[in-house]
């Protein structure tokens, strides 16, 4: 119970006061801790923060689908202009394309954007219907 507490207490401290230190990596390293409160305590307010945090994630759609018909340079361009990470002058060197951005990669690996993703499926909350699909 305690831990379950002090989850819930890091992810409305995470919800409150953004880290804003180097913009996307920072918000993105928080949403397994919004998750996880919002899991615990079903606060609305966690999953909104959360779904807020993931939408620089989302992409353009693509001008079709993705087969073996595509090469890696075809693929490459195509996954760039399909792009919505925002660019910040600081970010320039953080390598944040789509197609370099080990940083985002590292944020959201393994389950925490699959879980993210099944969260937001189950809460029914309305943004969850579009959050993983592309525009």
């Amino acid at each position: 119970r305690k831990v379950g507490s002090a989850l819930i207490r890091s992810a409305r401290r995470a919800r409150d006061v953004p880290p804003n230190d180097h913009t996307v990596e920072s918000l993105l390293s928080s949403v397994i801790t919004l998750l996880f409160g919002y899991e615990l305590s079903g606060e609305p307010s966690l999953l909104e923060e959360l779904t807020a945090r993931i939408e620089v994630l989302r992409t353009s759609a693509l001008s079709r689908p993705i087969d073996s018909s595509w090469t890696q340079r075809q693929l490459f361009e195509a996954l760039e202009q399909v792009n919505q990470l925002p660019e910040a002058p600081e970010q320039r060197r953080a390598g944040w394309s789509f197609t370099n951005a080990l940083r985002v990669f590292g944020w959201t690996h393994a389950f925490t954007l699959p879980y993210v993703l099944e969260t937001l499926t189950r809460s029914s909350a309305e943004p969850a219907a579009t959050i993983g699909r592309q525009r």
